[in-house]
């Protein structure tokens, strides 16, 4: 039997991060969710700045709120209109990075349109790279 320091635990629980997706049409989120070219060399800037209407990227977009989720959700032609909860962790083997562009070095970091500046900061944006696994996703 291995033995679990509760210490360890902890700790792997507040590396856990809660995000918010607004899911696709042609998104099943009990086979988990991968983006939609992730081999696709499109960079943070123009996933951001042009979403859907740029070219595949192998982004996730997600939210790190509610009210993000829910603003982006209702400016979106996506229907029907599923919000689903992701419990994810940056250490897991399929994420590859986890990208929070709600913090201010991040989003300047990676984003220099001010476009893509205003939609990060408004649906308060994170971006995951890699394969988020069913069971961390929970429709809302």
């Amino acid at each position: 039997m291995k033995y679990v320091d509760t210490h360890d635990i902890k700790f792997f629980e507040a590396l856990k991060m809660i995000l918010y997706r607004l899911s696709r049409a042609d998104e099943d989120p009990a086979k988990g969710l991968t983006a939609k070219d992730p081999n696709s060399g499109v960079t943070v800037d123009s996933h951001v700045s042009y979403g859907s209407h740029g070219s595949d990227s192998r982004y996730i977009s997600c939210s790190k709120t509610l009210e993000g989720i829910n603003e982006f959700a209702s400016h979106s032609r996506t229907f029907p209109k599923r919000i689903v909860r992701l419990k994810i962790n940056e250490n897991h083997p399929e994420i590859k990075s986890i990208i929070d562009l709600t913090d201010s070095y991040e989003l300047h970091r990676h984003v220099f349109t001010q476009q893509g500046i205003n939609f990060a900061r408004k649906f308060d944006e994170v971006l995951v790279e890699g394969r988020i696994r069913a069971e961390c996703i929970t429709l809302i």
